[in-house]
């Protein structure tokens, strides 16, 4: 059984986990993430507007955060909804630009650019 099906199944179950376990639930993750934002970049290509708009609950699903989370970033003029009417609307481009900018550096990279620093003698 894999970390998110047990993840699923019983979200307040305490668990110790090995880094293999969280690279493998990361990798996953950014997986489903990744398939799902093709999958709107497809939608856009289909639609005849160039700028798609999605609703907060497209929006919740591609960057998997909580609906305070969106209006937090709202509030703070991090990520402008649209608003049509009592809709309240977000642009695709807008989405994928904030998960670009806030993206978290994969353990590998992460490993890398330190291993660089040491070698160049930045950190001691």
């Amino acid at each position: 059984m894999s970390l998110k099906q047990i993840m699923e199944q019983n979200p307040n179950v305490q668990l110790v986990v090995t880094a293999s376990d969280l690279r493998e639930l990361f990798d996953e993750w950014q997986k489903e993430t990744q398939r799902q934002i093709d999958h709107a970049k497809a939608k856009q290509q289909a639609s005849s507007t160039s700028d798609e708009l999605l609703t907060s609950k497209d929006v919740l699903g591609i960057m998997r955060v909580s609906r305070s989370m969106l209006w937090k970033l709202a509030k703070q003029q991090k990520l402008m909804p649209v608003h049509i009417g009592r809709k309240v609307l977000y642009r695709l481009a807008d989405v994928e630009a904030w998960m670009q900018q806030n993206r978290v550096t994969p353990l590998v990279e992460a490993q890398q650019s330190a291993i660089v620093h040491v070698v160049k003698g930045d950190i001691k």
